[in-house]
């Protein structure tokens, strides 16, 4: 989810593309680098444990970009840097989520099949409805929007006596 999340909410309160690209990059950066030492931690400490250390240590740090925002305190600098200690967790996690089903249904082929389409057909679920399911364009209401703002624009000017006869 943070993949589209964060680069759309620098992309709605800065009205940079660069700017987001940038945040994409310093969450996946850390993906490329850590990627094949992740699972090293994973085949340690078992996929269970990798996965809820890795949400615990993610929770603090993505709860922090909003609170920071609305107190006015977040730099693009730190956000970039929030983002990346983000990303550092995710190589972890996303390795315990491709091996944890053995320790989840055992050895059995059959469940494991079972399991992995479960797995599977739930993504591929929320993949589809997730997108459908969300309100009629948000951000058309945010204040910060341009379409928003001449809009706004418009309504003012119809909402004048003088210029209403004209348009």
């Amino acid at each position: 989810m943070t993949f589209l999340a964060l680069p759309w909410f620098v992309l709605v309160t800065t009205g940079s593309p660069g700017k987001m690209s940038l945040v994409l990059a310093a969450e996946i950066a850390p993906m490329a680098i850590l990627g094949i030492p992740s699972g090293v931690i994973v085949q340690r400490i078992g996929a269970r444990s990798t996965m809820l250390l890795s949400d615990f240590a993610r929770a603090p740090i993505l709860a922090s970009i909003p609170l920071l925002h609305s107190a006015g305190m977040l730099s693009f600098p730190l956000l970039l840097g929030l983002v990346a200690l983000l990303g550092c967790f995710m190589p972890p996690y996303y390795a315990s989520q491709r091996t944890i089903l053995p320790e989840l249904v055992g050895e059995d082929e059959r469940m494991m099949s079972q399991g992995n389409s479960l797995i599977e057909g739930g993504t591929a679920f929320s993949a589809l409805i997730g997108p459908a399911r969300r309100p009629a364009d948000p951000v058309h209401r945010r204040p910060e929007c341009p379409v928003r703002r001449r809009g706004d624009l418009l309504r003012r000017v119809r909402s004048r006596p003088g210029i209403r006869a004209a348009a």
